[in-house]
């Protein structure tokens, strides 16, 4: 604890002394950014390619989803040592269950921030957390009786993680970035339709590595 306090208060001093100083040398240029990103990701928790639920009358699957790449893109601004961020992704890929394999897909949005201590230094490293929301679908992962369908999940949770950001000019970054997430599936839908809130959340967790390449554009 004394360490973790002694870092936090080594840090805070670092970015009010630097907050003080003028800015025109700095690397970089504060505004409104635009980026895309490319990331490799993994869901594990629950979807583990070896169990399923029962939901009402209804059977959800849960197959191992293999890590796989997506891309995604993110309007946000960048201050002296902050940066806020919305953006959202889609990702393709294929999964398994005792041995039968399913095709799944993510769509999700996500709402960042970036704390910069060294705002003179490039590149900058950083620390990051925020917030995602995502919805999971698997391609005939559910069934009633004779019917089969796509299961649905509905995800949400933290994120949290580093990176490094690398100014080429004052205006143009390229960033480096791993964030672990911390997920749950806090509702599904099913082959009869209609969401169900679940009392009991699913784990979902999971990690992803990301290429940002952005520029300022106001």
């Amino acid at each position: 604890m004394r360490v973790l306090t002694a870092a936090i208060t080594f840090f805070a001093v670092l970015s009010a002394s630097q907050i003080s100083a003028q800015s025109g040398d700095l690397p970089f240029t504060r505004g409104i950014y635009l980026a895309g990103s490319g990331h490799f990701s993994t869901l594990d928790g629950r979807f583990d390619g070896q169990s399923a639920g029962l939901v009402g009358s209804e059977i959800f699957y849960f197959p191992k989803l293999d890590a796989g790449v997506g891309a995604g893109g993110l309007l946000g601004y960048r201050g002296f040592n902050w940066a806020y961020e919305a953006g959202g992704f889609y990702k393709a890929n294929g999964s398994s269950l005792a041995g039968t394999p399913f095709n799944t897909s993510t769509l999700g949005f996500t709402f960042d921030v970036e704390w910069l201590p060294f705002t003179r230094t490039n590149p900058q490293p950083y620390l990051a957390a925020g917030v995602g929301i995502s919805t999971l679908t698997v391609e005939n992962g559910s069934a009633d009786g004779a019917l089969v369908g796509d299961a649905l999940y509905y995800l949400g949770g933290f994120r949290a993680g580093l990176g490094i950001e690398v100014w080429v000019d004052r205006r143009f970054f390229v960033r480096f970035q791993g964030i672990y997430r911390i997920d749950r599936v806090v509702g599904i839908q099913g082959v009869t339709g209609g969401r169900k809130d679940l009392s009991d959340s699913i784990n979902a967790d999971g990690y992803e590595l990301s290429l940002i390449i952005g520029c300022i554009i106001l």
